[in-house]
């Protein structure tokens, strides 16, 4: 890849030498994002496998029982409550 970028800068030798700043500049970006992700690409510690998997596992084990405590309450408490209040107000003799 170094080679590639000095190939280009040979090449473009011939600009003025604010653009070839700016060149510099991008090169420079460039370089320091493929570190980056060279790095996290080269990373073999086994991170984030394991973590995530339990952190999936958990949000889903939480939003089940959740779901199931919305369930029981709407109908055990809820719906009876809410079916009678409606039958009083139509039922309604003013």
């Amino acid at each position: 890849m170094k080679k590639l970028f000095t190939n280009i800068k040979n090449t473009f030798g011939a600009i003025n030498s604010k653009s070839k700043q700016i060149f510099i500049k991008i090169i420079a970006v460039i370089t320091a994002f493929f570190t980056a992700q060279k790095a996290v690409l080269c990373d073999n510690r086994g991170e984030n496998f394991i973590d995530s998997g339990f952190k999936v596992l958990i949000i889903v084990v939480l939003a089940a029982l959740l779901l199931a405590g919305l369930y029981l309450l709407l109908g055990d408490v809820i719906m009876p409550t809410l079916t009678t209040r409606v039958k009083e107000l139509f039922n309604y003799k003013g």
